[in-house]
């Protein structure tokens, strides 16, 4: 089930996200990095983006135990684009699964959602900057038509240094 997000969603969002880091990111970001990820501030962000207009924040959640229970399993954000060369274009800030949820159809329709409500609100072009490293997110963001577009970017942490490149997926080639 994929639904809008609340700001009562935030802290299941902010959980998501460091877990997934952790294991997305296993072997391209230092070990310590991850393991010193902290949930509080990133649910603060969240709480922050949940149900603002414009730039929503879409979950998916999947059901769970005999009692068929939901819980949250992945979030997707989507906004206007950052990027300055990015006018017409929405972006895709985030889009995160738990590791036991990859591959099973919730990202795609995640994903899904964040490309019809750009396409519904005109926008041209849908981007999105993945690390050079991630493979299996490449591969994913390449099934469903985003292919790179050339732009690359550097983003320095303390230590260590992450390596990105932007896809694109033109509005109505899904």
């Amino acid at each position: 089930m994929i639904r809008l997000a609340t700001p009562e969603d935030a802290r299941r969002i902010a959980e998501i996200q460091v877990e997934a880091w952790r294991v997305a990111y296993s072997g391209i970001m230092p070990g310590e990095y991850l393991q010193a990820l902290q949930v509080e501030p990133r649910e603060a962000v969240w709480r922050g983006a949940c149900g603002q207009e414009g730039a929503p924040v879409w979950v998916g959640a999947v059901k769970t135990g005999a009692e068929s229970e939901e819980k949250l399993a992945g979030f997707c954000h989507l906004r206007p684009s950052r990027d300055e060369d990015g006018e017409g274009a929405a972006e895709v800030t985030s889009i995160y699964l738990l590791s036991d949820h990859w591959r099973r159809g919730l990202g795609r329709e995640l994903l899904a959602a964040a490309m019809a409500f750009a396409a519904e609100r005109d926008f041209v072009r849908v981007t999105l900057w993945v690390l050079v490293e991630n493979l299996p997110a490449r591969e994913f963001y390449e099934a469903l038509g985003f292919r790179p577009d050339g732009r690359l970017k550097q983003e320095q942490k303390p230590g260590f240094c992450l390596n990105e490149m932007r896809y694109g997926w033109e509005v109505g080639a899904f």
